[in-house]
């Protein structure tokens, strides 16, 4: 990728209180028991455990973003109507508005570029937004749709140089273009991801329910993360360290990709 020079700079308001749905502990302490978990998340994405905060649900991580990055601005969904990070957005935000980057003309299972005529709309529609939110893969149907490559994002980013981007990667493991490494090396990016049914369809069902966020360290300096009882820390640890799960769950990852294409044809 060639090399790109972009600066970026972005306000984050002081997290509200912590409500009694939000069991949070402050990303930094001395003695770190979540330090296990952190090296092997920062090994799965090529990343260092100050870029990470780990959360016991998918919900609580949405949540926690939707806090500290969605509350009161503008916020743009290039993302499904009923994925996490769109209902939380239509809660907190100031406004919401909704671009569709994924429609049947110019995205299907085996192309995971979008158009130039969709990529210019893209790259507007992040001028207009303070935040810009980007579901890749989004499952629609039966297909598996991605709505842009590493370079695409790259030039979104390069070209809406104010707005924050959220890249909601839940799905990443069903994905043929990953995106976690690349949105690491770009300023301005921050990262969801979790792990899911494929997981628990290979033994780690503890590990399926967690999820992270990944970022610079300056994105996640007011940001939080949950405590983990010590038990669950333990086995999630102990699932990641399964013999081939990766190997497993990337195995029925491209079952289940080829199962969705027979389903279109």
């Amino acid at each position: 990728m060639t090399a790109c020079n972009i600066t970026f700079s972005y306000s984050v308001e002081p997290s509200l209180p912590p409500q009694s749905c939000d069991v949070i502990a402050p990303l930094v302490s001395s003695v770190d028991p979540q330090r296990p978990l952190l090296e092997r998340l920062a090994a799965r994405i090529s990343s260092g455990t100050d870029e990470i905060a780990p959360f016991t649900t998918v919900e609580s991580a949405t949540r926690a973003i939707a806090l500290t990055f969605l509350r009161g601005r503008r916020v743009g969904l290039a993302a499904t109507q009923n994925s996490p990070l769109s209902r939380e957005a239509r809660l907190c935000a100031r406004s919401t508005r909704t671009l569709d980057v994924t429609n049947d003309s110019t995205s299907t299972v085996t192309n995971t570029a979008t158009n130039t005529a969709t990529l210019s709309a893209l790259i507007d529609f992040a001028r207009d937004v303070d935040v810009l939110v980007i579901e890749a893969p989004q499952l629609v149907g039966s297909e598996i749709r991605e709505p842009l490559t590493p370079r695409q994002l790259l030039e979104v980013r390069a070209r809406s140089p104010r707005t924050l981007i959220v890249l909601d990667l839940l799905n990443e493991d069903l994905a043929r273009t990953p995106l976690t490494q690349a949105a690491l090396l770009i300023p301005g990016t921050l990262v969801l991801r979790g792990f899911g049914s494929l997981w628990a369809a290979e033994g780690a069902a503890t590990v399926a329910g967690i999820a992270f966020v990944a970022g610079a360290p300056t994105l996640l300096t007011n940001f939080a993360r949950d405590s983990f009882e010590a038990e669950s820390l333990r086995r999630v640890v102990s699932e990641l360290d399964s013999t081939d799960i990766d190997r497993r769950v990337q195995a029925s990852a491209r079952q289940l990709r080829v199962a969705r294409t027979l389903a279109r044809s």
